[in-house]
């Protein structure tokens, strides 16, 4: 993530999880992202895959929903829940669960590879 952002990639975070993220995120400086940018599903009031957690997130980082591409580790509520939406996504497959997924990676590091 970190070399991602000194590329230039605007980061966020997307989470069905409640407050109780926070004080998780505070233990990894990797992932202090500024909080206008880290999205969670019970205080935006919608829940992935609905599209308006995905909305809600392309507007946090000040892109239309085309503009972003959206990775994560769950193909119903990240990767088709984004797709469903417009957005580009990738799915985050480190055990090579589903091969038929055009659009996935085996790990984050390969992200820095397409950038």
């Amino acid at each position: 993530l970190a070399a991602l952002h000194r590329r230039g990639v605007l980061l966020g975070l997307g989470s069905n999880y409640d407050d109780r993220l926070w004080p998780v995120l505070a233990g990894f400086p990797e992932l202090a992202f500024p909080r206008e940018r880290v999205l969670i599903s019970s205080a935006v009031g919608v829940r992935k895959p609905g599209e308006g957690f995905f909305r809600h997130a392309a507007s946090a980082v000040g892109c239309e929903v085309g503009e972003v591409l959206f990775v994560g580790d769950d193909i119903d509520n990240d990767y088709e829940g984004a797709t469903a939406v417009g957005m580009a996504a990738l799915l985050l497959d480190p055990h090579g669960r589903y091969p038929n997924v055009p659009h996935r990676i085996a790990r984050l590091a390969e992200l820095i590879q397409n950038v």
